[in-house]
């Protein structure tokens, strides 16, 4: 904990201890000692406060705070919003070059640079939008890297309020330091941020390059099936073999999927597949989360969140090890369908997927089945099992019995190969932010430590 004397406050609004921890006081330090602006300085606004007006069949995307993470979008499932709420709430349609900062919820302070690829769109009010002018002193890709660097970690945690709810408030956020570093540093970090969203864009290629593959071998590409809204079953032939009495249940599509499967060679998921339903060996550790909100709905990838072991929710249930496929078992028409990589450990996942661990003499492989279950077809067909009105599931057991067409060996691997692609550029992505991020803290600490070395010599 630090001293600070009354006349040193800087934060009359705020006088709890945390907001002058030791770690806080010195990091502020380092700020101070550097050339910065503060977020105020620039335009700063935050999206609709009034109920969104949706609209399914509009193209602007509603862009919420679970949609951000630190330095990119991530492309959980996005709702639209009519044309009519965007242009009446036109200070947050989103521009090129906005900086978007969640401000409401979990992970309070995370901010990204908007994504053109994502136009049009808009967003509410649990996030604030800071809009740089072209001549601006600060770049706004830098402002991202420095924002999610712990140089802006620690300005989230000193700001924030609220505990079951965090809340970073639009006042709060406009008086964030950002450092002002020179416009060729500014550039560097802009130039490794860009390369990672293209190198994200072109992971979402090699994927969708992998189901056109797939879909081709299944002669699924022009596939249309039938619109027609009756079906005549006798009760021998429904209620008595399957235990439904839901028209949902028999529509004449889900009759035109099964046949499609079963008019080439195919096989039960049960059969190349275990159930994997295996508890963790609990300890007072943190563990690595996965909820169905974390599996990205564009790419089939996930996010895992650490969390201490007291924090975990009710629902987590299943510990989980590389190559293991989850399958969403809630909302399963999203294509919430992810294979659980090699680099995470101690990772323990919702109740609400079925989770399968190939089995030994399996010919399949993962990759295809997670491009199969998150193609049109299977993603429609898996809705026809879906039980409960206010909140929808299917069961495991359907899951496993669903057929799935075998595959030349020759296409599984032109698929995994593409897979494989589209993971390594998502990976790159990563790094080429990680280093982005290390680039800022220790351009900081290399100046700071300069400008104290002068000082100590009795330098300016």
């Amino acid at each position: 904990m630090s001293e600070i004397l009354l006349s040193e406050l800087e934060n009359f609004n705020d006088l709890s201890s945390e907001y002058y921890l030791k770690d806080y006081v010195n990091l502020d330090n380092h700020l101070k000692n550097l050339p910065y602006k503060i977020i105020n300085d620039f335009y700063v606004t935050d999206g609709e406060h009034g109920s969104p007006d949706w609209d399914e069949n509009s193209y602007i995307r509603y862009i919420t705070a679970e949609n951000i993470m630190p330095n990119y979008i991530f492309e959980k499932e996005f709702n639209f919003i009519s044309e009519k709420q965007h242009r009446k709430n036109e200070r947050s349609n989103l521009q090129e070059k906005d900086l978007l900062i969640y401000s409401v919820g979990a992970y309070a302070g995370y901010c990204a640079v908007a994504e053109p690829h994502l136009f049009p769109a808009n967003i509410p009010r649990s996030v604030a939008i800071v809009r740089f002018l072209p001549n601006s002193e600060i770049n706004p890709y830098f402002a991202s890297v420095f924002l999610n660097s712990k140089y802006g970690d620690f300005q989230t945690k000193r700001f924030r309020a609220g505990n079951s709810q965090p809340m970073l408030a639009l006042e709060k956020i406009k008086q964030f330091k950002i450092f002002q570093a020179d416009k060729e540093f500014q550039q560097q970090i802009e130039d490794l941020y860009k390369q990672a969203y293209e190198h994200r864009l072109l992971s979402k290629q090699k994927y969708t390059e992998a189901e056109d593959v797939l879909l081709e071998n299944l002669d699924l590409i022009n596939f249309q099936a039938a619109c027609n809204s009756v079906n005549v079953k006798s009760l021998k032939e429904s209620f008595l073999q399957t235990g439904r009495l839901d028209a949902e249940y028999y529509q004449i599509k889900y009759e035109q999927y099964w046949n499609l499967i079963q008019s080439q060679d195919y096989v039960f998921i049960r059969d190349e597949y275990l159930h994997i339903t295996e508890k963790p060996d609990w300890k007072n550790q943190p563990y690595q989360y996965i909820e169905i909100g974390d599996v990205n709905i564009s790419d089939g990838s996930y996010q895992a969140n650490c969390m201490e072991y007291q924090d975990l929710p009710e629902n987590a249930k299943i510990q989980v090890k590389q190559g293991d496929i989850l399958i969403s078992t809630v909302r399963p028409y999203r294509g919430a369908v992810t294979i659980i990589g090699a680099n995470d450990q101690d990772l323990v996942v919702s109740g609400a997927f079925t989770v399968l661990r190939k089995k030994p003499n399996s010919v399949f492989n993962n990759e295809v089945l997670k491009v199969l279950l998150r193609s049109k077809l299977y993603k429609d067909w898996l809705l026809q099992f879906n039980v409960g009105t206010s909140y929808p599931v299917i069961k495991d057991e359907d899951i496993l019995n669903l057929p799935i067409p075998k595959i030349d060996e020759t296409i599984q691997t032109q698929i995994a190969n593409y897979i494989q692609q589209s993971n390594d550029l998502r990976e790159k992505a990563k790094t080429l932010l990680a280093q982005a991020k290390s680039n800022v803290e220790l351009e900081i600490e290399n100046i700071s430590l300069n400008i104290n070395n002068l000082k100590d010599c009795g330098g300016g």
